[in-house]
């Protein structure tokens, strides 16, 4: 995802990722962890949603599934 310098590629993966850490995230910590890469490598691309969703869990404690 990083190192992807064509946009419709780095937009489809940051998606694919996220969708994909929010279906199977084995617990909460590991779902920040990685939402934290994918805000730190995604940049713009990532959804205001799913940034929304982050901040609920870290605030509520909550699951974003």
């Amino acid at each position: 995802m990083h190192t992807a310098t064509d946009p419709v590629i780095r937009l489809d993966t940051v998606a694919q990722v996220m969708e994909l850490a929010e279906r199977f995230a084995p617990n909460n910590l590991w779902y920040v962890k990685t939402m934290q890469d994918v805000l730190t490598f995604g940049g713009e691309e990532v959804k205001e949603s799913a940034v929304h969703n982050l901040m609920r869990l870290i605030a509520e404690g909550t699951s974003t599934k």
